[in-house]
C-alpha cells in the first residue's frame, strides 16, 4: 500500500487549534473535544492512505485545481496535492 506524506500548513494548525478551542468552551466535555480530535485523525489517516477517497470542492475553478474537501462535524477541510519530486511522482497531501 502506498502511503502519502500530509504536510499540515501552519494556518491549518492554527484553524484547528481554533477549532479545538471552540469546542472545547462550548461544549465544556473532555470528550467533545476528543471527538473532534479522533474525527481529525481519522481523515488524516485516510489522506495517507487514500487521498482521492474525498471528493473535489463544487466550485468549478477551485475543482479544476484538484481542491479536495471533507468535513469534521460541521467543518470544512480543504485539501490539495502538490508534486514534490517530478522524477518520481510523489506527491504530498497539503492541508490549508
Amino acid at each position: 500500500m502506498t502511503v502519502f506524506q500530509v504536510v499540515i500548513t501552519e494556518h491549518a494548525e492554527h484553524d484547528v487549534q481554533s477549532i479545538i478551542d471552540y469546542v472545547s468552551k462550548k461544549q465544556q466535555t473532555p470528550s467533545a473535544t476528543q471527538s473532534f480530535l479522533n474525527q481529525v485523525s481519522n481523515n488524516f489517516h485516510h489522506l495517507k492512505t487514500l487521498p482521492k477517497r474525498f471528493p473535489l470542492v463544487n466550485d468549478i475553478i477551485l475543482a479544476n485545481q484538484g481542491i479536495q474537501k471533507t468535513t469534521v462535524d460541521h467543518y470544512l477541510i480543504f485539501l490539495y496535492r502538490v508534486l514534490i519530486a517530478q522524477t518520481c511522482n510523489h506527491y504530498s497531501n497539503i492541508i490549508c
